[in-house]
């Protein structure tokens, strides 16, 4: 964990490669001490069509996945750090934005946990 999920318009996707606004959530999850390296997972959704406020504006959202037992202060700062690396490769884009979500620990499964891993 986490798995984050990066959403953005098309027009922010043209600006800066994808891979560097990854490469910023990768960093900022990893600078937020509360992952290794291996944890944290990313894709990328881009929207060719949305509105910001009513109007055709740039934004960059992220939703972040973590298991049950994250404290909120923890939490909060994972959502930060990522919103802090993100404004900062994209200092043009006003609407920047993390929300950190919860996962049900009793109820996620992955290969591992799940009997398929050794």
């Amino acid at each position: 964990m986490p798995h984050c999920i990066l959403e953005c318009t098309k027009s922010v996707a043209a600006q800066v490669p994808v891979e560097r606004m990854m490469r910023a959530v990768h960093d900022a999850a990893l600078a937020s001490e509360l992952f290794t390296v291996g944890d944290v997972k990313i894709r990328v959704l881009v929207h060719e069509h949305s509105l910001v406020g009513g109007i055709n504006a740039d934004f960059v959202h992220v939703f972040a996945y973590v298991l049950t037992g994250r404290s909120e202060a923890d939490r909060k700062k994972l959502s930060a750090a990522i919103v802090r690396g993100l404004a900062a490769l994209l200092p043009q884009v006003q609407a920047v934005s993390c929300d950190v979500r919860e996962m049900e620990r009793a109820t996620f499964s992955n290969r591992r946990n799940a009997g398929l891993d050794a």
